[in-house]
């Protein structure tokens, strides 16, 4: 399961904070975000 709290600080960068219209958000951390909860579902849902 990606560690999410590790990769979250490092994808802001230099960006505005994330609420401020400035922000840029790194299209690139899109997979992790999708990856974390779908690894909690998997683990939590029986093998089928």
């Amino acid at each position: 399961m990606p560690d999410l709290a590790s990769h979250a600080p490092l994808r802001h960068g230099d960006s505005a904070p994330l609420h401020d219209p400035a922000h840029d958000f790194d299209d690139a951390a899109l997979p992790d975000g999708a990856a974390f909860p779908l690894a909690i579902v998997r683990r939590r849902l029986p093998a089928a």
